[in-house]
């Protein structure tokens, strides 16, 4: 298995305690990423993904020097929206955790949906009053004016490509269930995961 270890330049740029949890964060994704080389049960693996949500999440509150490596797959987007779909990707990854922490009611990842509606249950009655509906149901509102697109990375162990693809859902009424598998689907949402967590080593 591989075991990561900081460059001395990006260990001198943070604090000692965060340049510490981000190797232990790290290396915990790659231990998750080979124990799910040999597990083909979904509710296995779901119990993964939701772990790998928690440890993104807190990685990436650590400001560590960031570079993207993606190449824009469909040539007939600019480069502006090519960079607003790199920045919906991170939304998407804050969306997913943000729903399976407020509505542990899935099993599998297949499973998991939302609604406006769903999401507007979580409001208290002093917001409602504002219209302030949370981050979940905001992000399903802007889903009109997120960009569906293919990225194609290099993998950090063998320096392959490979490819996943977001597929942002229109039109979503009060009572419309968008389905996570319908936007990403779990291998590609793993692949996503693996490849966010390390493009910086």
């Amino acid at each position: 298995m591989i075991k990561a270890t900081l460059e001395q330049k990006l260990r001198d740029s943070l604090e000692p305690h965060q340049a510490n949890f981000l190797e232990e964060g790290i290396n915990r994704i790659f231990y998750i990423e080979e124990r799910l080389k040999s597990i083909d049960d979904s509710e296995m693996k779901f119990l993964f993904i939701k772990e790998l949500f928690v440890i993104l999440g807190e990685l990436q509150k650590i400001k560590y020097t960031k570079t993207y490596k993606t190449s824009n797959v469909d040539s007939k987007l600019s480069t502006a929206d090519f960079e607003k779909v790199k920045i919906d990707l991170n939304k998407t990854i804050a969306f997913f955790r943000n729903v399976v922490s407020h509505f542990p009611l899935f099993k599998t990842w297949n499973e998991v949906w939302i609604s406006k509606s769903m999401a507007k249950s979580l409001t208290s009655d002093t917001d409602k009053l504002k219209n302030n509906y949370g981050t979940i149901y905001k992000y399903l509102l802007d889903c009109e004016n997120r960009i569906s697109h293919s990225f194609r990375v290099k993998l950090y162990q063998t320096e392959e490509p490979t490819t996943f693809n977001l597929l942002y859902p229109k039109k979503i009424g009060d009572d419309t269930q968008v389905y996570f598998k319908d936007i990403v689907s779990e291998n590609d949402v793993l692949k996503w995961i693996f490849y966010l967590s390390v493009y910086s080593f």
